[in-house]
């Protein structure tokens, strides 16, 4: 059976990006010599839970959006 390849912390930050911006997991799968499901997952579960710095920025728009239009509630 062939090699057990998978996705490191280093391609995430590459590849995925990469994937997301083209949308064509086929491509970025065969430049990293990945299968093209493996790639297809990252960029499904990158587009699904996102980045964390944004929505740490968007919970708190929404705080504060709530705040603004709900005065009396703490």
């Amino acid at each position: 059976m062939g090699e057990s390849k998978t996705i490191t912390p280093a391609w995430k930050a590459q590849g995925i990006p990469e994937a997301l911006d083209i949308q064509n997991a086929a491509a970025v799968a065969r430049r990293h010599g990945l299968s093209v499901r493996l790639v297809h997952k990252g960029m499904q579960t990158a587009t699904k839970h996102g980045k964390p710095e944004a929505a740490r920025a968007l919970k708190k728009a929404l705080q504060q959006a709530t705040t603004e239009n709900h005065p009396w509630k703490p």
